[in-house]
């Protein structure tokens, strides 16, 4: 049970009990405050002596302790919105880690000719090996085409990789470690991903609306209407015309 403040008071407080009292007179920034800052904080006196804190610390605790009795309002800030006092303890949590314990690698497509891989090698298989080759063990990543093809990359400590590949190809990683001797030690493997291929697609059968007024702009653009004919003949045209223009904008394929 915590010891009553008072102006008489000459005990000898430890820093538990004054941060007890301090928590009963919600005084801010307690939890990171000295036992002098505290008892400054409280108004108490001891016999025992204690460290003079610094000028500039104790006139800012005790304005933030007349402002949490005193129930003043700040001093800055936009009207309405309660300023935070400096020096609350604020508790974010625990920081997130830099590794999760475990042996991953993962392949996602960023566009028709780039793959991003990333991967972890911090889990007991990984451990295992490294353990058994000692110091002559070097990461690899391994990028594997469908059709069996593959190249290994050197990673040193690298956690990520850019991959230049083929579009419309099916891919898969795998990280793992070399031996002296050129054995590949594989440790996980990713799931197959898909390159989309470069320009337009084949399929011309599946319908997708359109508001006339942007075929009409955009016939417009082209050239002008086709040919007059009946109302299917006039939409078949045009949605010839607009596949020719697009594949006439779209790059080369390889």
């Amino acid at each position: 049970m915590a010891r009553t403040a008072g102006s008489g008071n000459k005990k000898a407080y430890n820093l538990k009990e004054l941060r007890d009292m301090a928590a009963e007179k919600n005084i801010p920034g307690r939890s990171k405050m000295t036992k002098a800052e505290l008892i400054a904080a409280l108004g108490l006196s001891q016999n025992a002596p204690q460290p003079e804190p610094k000028q500039e610390t104790s006139k800012a605790v005790k304005e933030m302790a007349r402002k949490m009795t005193a129930g003043a309002p700040p001093t800055s800030g936009a009207p309405g919105k309660k300023e935070e006092p400096k020096g609350v303890f604020i508790d974010w949590g625990p920081d997130i880690p830099q590794t999760y314990e475990q042996d991953t690698v993962s392949l996602l497509v960023k566009d028709p000719e780039w793959l991003y891989a990333y991967w972890e090698l911090t889990g007991g298989n990984s451990r295992h090996i490294v353990s058994s080759l000692g110091g002559s063990a070097r990461a690899i990543l391994r990028l594997e085409r469908a059709d069996g093809n593959f190249v290994d990359i050197e990673t040193g400590v690298s956690m990520n990789w850019y991959l230049k590949v083929d579009p419309g190809l099916s891919y898969r990683a795998i990280i793992g470690f070399k031996d002296p001797g050129g054995g590949f030690h594989p440790v996980a493997a990713s799931r197959l991903a898909k390159t989309p291929r470069v320009g337009l697609s084949d399929v011309v059968d599946t319908k997708w609306m359109i508001v006339r007024r942007k075929l009409d702009e955009l016939l417009r653009y082209m050239g002008g209407f086709p040919r007059a004919g009946s109302m299917f003949a006039v939409e078949a045209q045009s949605w010839r015309m607009v596949k020719l223009f697009w594949a006439s904008m779209a790059p080369a394929r390889r």
